[in-house]
C-alpha cells in the first residue's frame, strides 16, 4: 500500500472521528452527515457533474457541518424561537468549520464549498451573502440536500415531514433560497425513488411474514390467537421507510461499477481500475480484502490494478456493493437496538458459509453468494433507522419472550425485515437476485417453491449459511433461530452432509479475520451465543430421525460440556442410570407419536423424575399432533427454533432437581 493511500486513509479516519464527536453532542444529528452526502451524490449525478467536482462535493458533504462542534447545546436543542444573537451563534458554524478544517485540508475549493453551503440564491444567506451563479454549484447542491434531509428528520422544535412534503417545501424556495436547477434535480431523484418503491403496484408490506411463531421457551399447548394490534399504522410505516430509502441512497461509484461490470466479458478493466482508484477509502478496502483469506495467495497484492485483475469483474462488482453498504450502515445502532459488531459478525459468518457452499456445489457464483449472505439481514437496519425506539421495542419483545423475530415484526408492523426488502432493494437498484434472497430468506418452506429456479440455489446457500452461522455462535442469541434444510432441497442443491461439515471448520477464524478487515470487533460480543453457551451439568442425549439432513441443532449441541450423545431412539435415554435430559428432532408426525408412546409407556413403569424431554417439531407439524403432545404434557418447539428458547431450556436443565422434588 502506498504512502499516499496511507495518508489519505489516516486523514479520512481523523475526519470520521471528528464527525463522531459532533454527532455524540446531538442525538438528532446521528447519521445526518451520511444522509446529506448520499442525497448530494444523487443530485450531482442528475446534474452530470464531472468526476473531479463529485469528489470535491463528497468531501464537502462529509465535512460541511464540522463547525457544529463549537455550538452550544442549549442553543442547538432549543425548542422555541431563537433570538437574534442565538441565530448569529448558529450561523457561525460555517466560518468556524472552515477555520478548523484549514489546518488539515489544503484545498481552497473544497473549503469554499463548506463556507458557502448556507448562501441563498437571492443573496439573503450567510456568511457572505453571495447570490446566483456566484455561489459554487456544489454549495448550491449541498444547500438543497442539507435542507431536504433536515426537513425529513425530527428536531426538538418540530416533527419530521414526509419526503413528499419536504420536496414541495424546497420547490417553494426555488429561485429565492435555492437554485432552481438543483431543485429540479431533487424533484427528479425523489420521483425516481417513489416510482421504484411503488412499481408494479407493490407495497412495502406486500409479503407479510407467515412463518410459525415460537412462544415462551417451550409450547405445551396449541394456542388460538386473534389479530394483534399493529404498533405502526401501515401508511406511517411506509412513509418512514420511504424516507430512509430516499436518504440512504447508494453512492454514485456503486452505479458506475455496476454499469462497468454488467457485461463481464466486455468489461474495460482500465476504466474500472481508474474509477475505483478515484475513491481512496474504497481502494484501501479493496486492497485489504484482496490480501485476506477470502482471496489468499502467497504473493501480497499492493496495487488496485492487480487486485482487480485477481478478483475479477464479477468479484469486484459484488465486493464494491458489499463494502459500500457496510460503510453506509457501519454505525447504525442504538441502545437496546441492534448490536453492531454482533450483527456484522453473523452476516460475515453467513456470507462465508454461503460462499463455501456455492463453491462446493457449483450451483452459483461464490462471490455473489458471499454478498447475498453479507446483506441478507439489511432489512433489520432499515427498520431500525425508520422506526427508532419503536423497532427497539420489537427487538426487545423478541428477545425477552424468546420469539421468532419475523413473527414479532409481522404482528407489530404487518410485514417483516425480509419481505419488505424486495421494494427497498428495487428502489436502490440492487441486483434482482440479491433482492430476492433478502426478501425470501425467512419464508416458510412451503412457499419456497414459488421462488424462481435461477434464484433458489443462491437462496438455499444463504439460508443454510444463516442457520449454521447462528449455530456456531455468530450473532445475537436473543434474535437468532435454527432450522433444518429439507432433504429434497438439500439434494436439489447437491450438498452432502459430510462435505458440509468440513466447510464449518475454520469459519470462526475466517470471520475474525474478515471483521478486522472491515473494521469491526473480531471478538464475539457478550450478547452472542458463544459467550453464553453453558452446557447442562448433566450429560444429555440427542435423537435425530434422519441424520443425513443438515442439522444446525446438532451443530449447536455438539460443543456442550459434558458432551451430548447422538442416539437413534430414546430407549438408551430411558435406561440411563442417572438423571439426564434428551432432545428429539422429529421429521414426521409418525416418529413423534412413536416417541410419545415410548415416553408414556416408560412413565407408567419407571420413575421419570429428574429426566427432561423436548420435542423439536418441523415447520409443517400438524395441529392434531400438537394437541396430543399438549394432552401428554410433553414440551415441544416448532421450527424455526429460536436460539433463546433452546438456550433457556438448556439453562433450566443445568442442575439436578432438589432431593425433595426427586423424592416426590
Amino acid at each position: 500500500m502506498s504512502d499516499a493511500t496511507d495518508k489519505q486513509e489516516a486523514f479520512v479516519g481523523a475526519i470520521r472521528a471528528l464527525i463522531e464527536i459532533v454527532e455524540a453532542q446531538d442525538e438528532y444529528f446521528v447519521g445526518y452527515t451520511k444522509a446529506v452526502g448520499g442525497l448530494a451524490a444523487r443530485l450531482a449525478a442528475a446534474l452530470s457533474l464531472s468526476e473531479q467536482a463529485r469528489q470535491r462535493l463528497r468531501m464537502a458533504a462529509l465535512l460541511h457541518d464540522i463547525g457544529r462542534i463549537g455550538l452550544r447545546s442549549d442553543v442547538v436543542n432549543k425548542e422555541g424561537a431563537l433570538s437574534p444573537s442565538e441565530k448569529e451563534h448558529i450561523q457561525s458554524h460555517v466560518v468556524l468549520g472552515e477555520r478548523v478544517l484549514r489546518h488539515v485540508l489544503h484545498d481552497e475549493e473544497t473549503l469554499s464549498l463548506i463556507r458557502h453551503h448556507h448562501e441563498c440564491y437571492n443573496g439573503q444567506g450567510y456568511p457572505d451573502k453571495l447570490s446566483g451563479e456566484a455561489i459554487p454549484l456544489e454549495s448550491r447542491i449541498l444547500a438543497v440536500a442539507d435542507a431536504f434531509v433536515a426537513m425529513t428528520q425530527t428536531r426538538p422544535h418540530r416533527p419530521a415531514r414526509s419526503a413528499e412534503k419536504a420536496c414541495r417545501d424546497v420547490q417553494e424556495g426555488a429561485g429565492t433560497q435555492f437554485c432552481s436547477r438543483v431543485v429540479d434535480a431533487l424533484v427528479k431523484v425523489t420521483a425516481e425513488t417513489r416510482q421504484a418503491l411503488s412499481g408494479a403496484g407493490e407495497e412495502l408490506s406486500v409479503e407479510p411474514a407467515t412463518g410459525p411463531e415460537a412462544g415462551d421457551d417451550v409450547q405445551n399447548a396449541p394456542e388460538t390467537r386473534g389479530p394483534e394490534p399493529r404498533t405502526i399504522p401501515s401508511h406511517d410505516l411506509e412513509r418512514r421507510i420511504r424516507s430512509v430509502v430516499e436518504l440512504r441512497v447508494l453512492p454514485d461509484i456503486v452505479a458506475d461499477v455496476m454499469a462497468m461490470t454488467s457485461n463481464v466479458e466486455a468489461c474495460d478493466f482500465a476504466k474500472l481500475i481508474a474509477r475505483i482508484e478515484c475513491d481512496h477509502a474504497l481502494s484501501t478496502k479493496v486492497l485489504r480484502l484482496a490480501n485476506c483469506a477470502l482471496y489468499a495467495t502467497a504473493e501480497k497484492i499492493e496495487s488496485i490494478d492487480r487486485a482487480v485483475i485477481k478478483i475479477g469483474a464479477e468479484g469486484i462488482r459484488q465486493l464494491v456493493l458489499g463494502v459500500v453498504i457496510i460503510d453506509q450502515w457501519r454505525d447504525s445502532q442504538g441502545a437496546g437496538h441492534i448490536h453492531r459488531d454482533t450483527f456484522w459478525q453473523h452476516s460475515m459468518g453467513t456470507a462465508l458459509l454461503a460462499g463455501h457452499i456455492a463453491t462446493a456445489t457449483g450451483r452459483c457464483d461464490r462471490q455473489i453468494a458471499f454478498t447475498a449472505g453479507l446483506l441478507h439481514d439489511l432489512g433489520q437496519l432499515v427498520l431500525q433507522e425508520a422506526l427508532g425506539k419503536d423497532y427497539g421495542s420489537i427487538l426487545e419483545e423478541a428477545r425477552s419472550l424468546k420469539r421468532f423475530l419475523p413473527a414479532v415484526e409481522e404482528k407489530r408492523l404487518g410485514t417483516d425485515h425480509a419481505s419488505m426488502m424486495r421494494a427497498v432493494g428495487r428502489a436502490w437498484g440492487l441486483p434482482k437476485n440479491l433482492t430476492e434472497v433478502m426478501a425470501h430468506h425467512h419464508q416458510p418452506w412451503k412457499q419456497i417453491q414459488m421462488v424462481a429456479s435461477d434464484v433458489l440455489p443462491l437462496l438455499l446457500c444463504v439460508r443454510i449459511g444463516n442457520s449454521f452461522s447462528h449455530a456456531l455462535g455468530l450473532g445475537d442469541a436473543g434474535l437468532g433461530s435454527l432450522e433444518v434444510i429439507p432433504k429434497t432441497l438439500q439434494h436439489f442443491l447437491g450438498l452432502q452432509k459430510e462435505g458440509f461439515e468440513e466447510l464449518l471448520r475454520g469459519t470462526a477464524r475466517e470471520v475474525s479475520e474478515l471483521a478486522q478487515v472491515y473494521g469491526f470487533s473480531s471478538r464475539v460480543a457478550d450478547n452472542g451465543l458463544a459467550a453464553d453457551r453453558k452446557g447442562p451439568e448433566r450429560p444429555g442425549f440427542y435423537v435425530c430421525e434422519d441424520d443425513a439432513e443438515l442439522d444446525p441443532v446438532w451443530c449447536y449441541l455438539a460443543s456442550q460440556v459434558p458432551p451430548v450423545r447422538l442416539i437413534p431412539g430414546i430407549k438408551e435415554w430411558l435406561d440411563a442410570p442417572e438423571s439426564t435430559w434428551c432432545w428429539v428432532r422429529a421429521v414426521n408426525p409418525g416418529f413423534a407419536r412413536k416417541i410419545l408412546a415410548s415416553q408414556q409407556s416408560a412413565s407408567a413403569s419407571t420413575a421419570q423424575v429428574g429426566r427432561d424431554l423436548l420435542l423439536l417439531l418441523p415447520e409443517a407439524a400438524q395441529g392434531g399432533l400438537e394437541r396430543e403432545l399438549a394432552q401428554a404434557e410433553l414440551p415441544f418447539l416448532i421450527e424455526p427454533w429460536p436460539i433463546a428458547s433452546l438456550r433457556g431450556i438448556l439453562n433450566r436443565m443445568r442442575a439436578v432437581r432438589e432431593a425433595t422434588v426427586r423424592a416426590g
